[in-house]
């Protein structure tokens, strides 16, 4: 995805509808800026060979979404700031995430909360096209 500010980041959606949906309710926020202006970038097809889907390897480059990369200590160093600005400035719900999101998506609520769902929760969301980010949690000697 690439807000008006050039910034790019990535985003799930089951498919084009539920993508223009959630683009038109303004619920697209870009993670650097918090810009709502939000649309899809430029992306290729994937159009390739069939694989096979018991392979298992621990090449992680098709995760990779970007070739711009950080050292691995400033990105912990980020991640650690997001996590402590989450932990203080949004409200935890535990694990009433569903009921609060469910709120939020009906304008009871606002969206500044973080909580603990439950996996089949986390599964109904996805499949709802929900974009969802999960904050992790970095060791401090890591």
């Amino acid at each position: 995805m690439l807000c008006e500010n050039n910034h790019k980041f990535d985003g799930w959606f089951p498919n084009i509808a539920e993508f223009e949906r959630q683009q038109k309710k303004d619920l697209l926020i870009c993670p650097l800026c918090e810009t709502k202006k939000v649309d899809r970038a430029i992306m290729s097809p994937s159009i390739g060979k069939k694989t096979d889907k018991k392979k298992k390897t621990n090449d992680y480059s098709d995760q990779i979404t970007s070739d711009t990369m950080i050292p691995a200590a400033q990105a912990k160093n980020i991640l650690r700031k997001i996590r402590k600005h989450i932990v203080t400035e949004f409200d935890n719900v535990g694990n009433n995430f569903f009921k609060e999101y469910r709120k939020f998506e009906k304008g009871e609520r606002n969206d500044k909360f973080y909580g603990t769902p439950g996996q089949d929760e986390v599964k109904k969301l996805l499949e709802e096209g929900t974009n969802l980010f999960h904050v992790p949690e970095i060791k401090e000697d890591a």
